[in-house]
């Protein structure tokens, strides 16, 4: 695709507990291509989700650029079985506002309450329904040790 991207950047935050503990945020920039407002899919690289495998995706923020997408474009966070693991909720995101989000879980409610999901597999970014030419916008995913 002429002129579009996707740029995937790990960074890890410490905390008083070196190590294991600590958060891993994941920064995704994605820019639409210029003639028919589409965003390639991006694969996490198998480098760096050894500091995701075994985490828990617990937050992600999303952020329309410059160039606004479309309104109520739709990001699925997927892992290799193709689910998203945020359930939905970084769908409708809007075009002029940042957004955050937690894990949606249907059941058991027990465990929806937690908002924590596990990751156990690679994942791939992917972006949905925006036809913006050249649309510009970032994702921050955290995740972090249950």
């Amino acid at each position: 695709m002429a002129g579009s991207s996707t740029t995937i950047t790990f960074s890890k935050i410490n905390t008083p507990y070196t190590g294991t503990h600590g958060i891993v945020t994941v920064t995704i920039e994605w820019v639409a291509d210029d003639a028919n407002g589409s965003v390639p899919n991006g694969a996490f690289d198998s480098t760096d989700m050894v500091d995701i495998i075994g985490r828990c995706a617990t937050m992600a923020i999303t952020n329309p650029g410059g160039t606004a997408p479309t309104a109520d474009y739709d990001i699925t966070i997927e892992d290799d079985q193709a689910c998203d693991i945020y359930g939905g909720a970084l769908t409708n995101r809007s075009a002029t506002l940042s957004e955050q989000a937690m894990p949606i879980f249907l059941a058991p409610a027990a465990f929806a309450r937690t908002r924590r999901r596990p990751i156990i597999s690679d994942l791939t970014f992917k972006l949905a329904n925006n036809s913006v030419n050249s649309a510009t916008g970032t994702c921050v995913l955290c995740f972090e040790i249950l």
